[in-house]
């Protein structure tokens, strides 16, 4: 009760409506993560699972595209306060669990960017990348070996996964997306 009124708290939410079991596992692993340990799961459960006027719900969507290409996750522009991930099962399905985790954390760092600069300084969706490529890949790194701790014995393992996670993600033309060896 707030004020002496009969209106009920509002919970602060985190909704993880994934069916997926092992994705949705996953999920739950980043939301009971050691906040000190685990940058990613501190935002989540900081900003998210903290912040009455935001709520996030992790939803499954296995038609996920974009102009008929696949997509592995998506995140949905906040409306009044409530944000969206939508989540491939699908074609998470034939990635590891380490790599699944980080699209995961990507995903909850564009919510993380629309709530925190609610795209002040020209920070716009465009620009999330750029940010997590220069600012969040090494906490994204850690993160990801705070939870999967076969990774910490080889740091450029986990680093090329986190670029992975990117090189997927980013919009270019498949003729661009050749690695010359």
């Amino acid at each position: 009760v707030v004020g002496g009124d009969e209106t009920p708290v509002e919970p602060y939410i985190i909704l993880n409506n994934i069916t997926d079991p092992c994705l949705k596992k996953l999920i739950e692993s980043l939301q009971n993560s050691n906040k000190l340990t685990n940058s990613i799961g501190a935002i989540l459960q900081n900003v998210f699972g903290k912040n009455e006027r935001l709520n996030l719900t992790f939803n499954q969507d296995n038609n996920l595209n974009n102009n008929g290409v696949r997509l592995n996750g998506k995140s949905i522009p906040p409306d009044n306060g409530n944000y969206e991930i939508k989540l491939n099962a699908l074609s998470l399905s034939k990635y590891s669990q380490e790599r699944q985790t980080l699209t995961i954390m990507h995903e909850i760092l564009h919510n993380y960017f629309w709530a925190s600069y609610n795209n002040i300084n020209g920070l716009q969706k465009n620009n999330h990348h750029t940010n997590m490529l220069e600012n969040y890949i090494e906490i994204m790194a850690s993160s990801i070996e705070d939870l999967f701790h076969n990774l910490k014995s080889n740091d450029d393992v986990t680093l090329a996964l986190c670029f992975d996670d990117f090189f997927v993600s980013v919009d270019w033309p498949e003729p661009n997306k050749t690695i010359d060896r």
